[in-house]
Order: structure tokens, then C-alpha cells, then sequence
């Protein structure tokens, strides 16, 4: 009787941790996917402030600093993301 509770908390336990691993896996590629998508963003705003500054629009600064934050949020995600415990 006794060890037919041990073997059932066991199994139990499994199936846990076999789903948690599962979640696990799946919330790292997202994860991963986001990451990429930031990384794609923060590649465009650069282009997109470069392409600005070279072409000398002075109208358009505040939009450039505006620009540049977001770069700089995005640089900021990926670090958090860097020193996540999951990797």
C-alpha cells in the first residue's frame, strides 16, 4: 500500500514536471522569437535615423531623439532578456 502511494506520487510528479518543462520550452521560443523581432526593429530605427542624419533633415529631430529612445528601450530589453535565469 505504501509503496503504491510512492509510485503514484511519482508518476504524478513526472507528468508535473514533464508539462512544466513543456511550458518552459515553449515560453524560451517565444521568448527567443521576441528577441529577434526587437533585434529586427532596433536594426530598421537605425537605418531609419542613419538614413536621417546623412540626408542633413534638421526638421525632423525630435523624431530622430525619438527614434533613438526607442533603439535605446530595445537595447535595454535585450539586456534584461541576456540576464534572464533562463539561459
Amino acid at each position: 500500500m505504501r509503496w503504491t502511494m510512492v509510485c503514484r506520487w511519482m508518476e504524478e510528479r513526472n507528468s508535473a514536471l514533464t508539462e512544466a518543462a513543456s511550458r518552459w520550452r515553449v515560453f524560451t521560443e517565444r521568448l527567443n522569437a521576441f528577441v529577434a523581432w526587437l533585434t529586427d526593429t532596433e536594426d530598421v530605427l537605425e537605418d531609419i535615423e542613419k538614413r536621417w542624419t546623412r540626408d542633413g533633415v534638421t526638421s525632423i529631430d525630435e523624431t530622430v531623439a525619438e527614434a533613438h529612445d526607442v533603439v535605446e528601450q530595445v537595447q535595454c530589453l535585450k539586456v534584461c532578456w541576456l540576464n534572464c535565469p533562463h539561459n
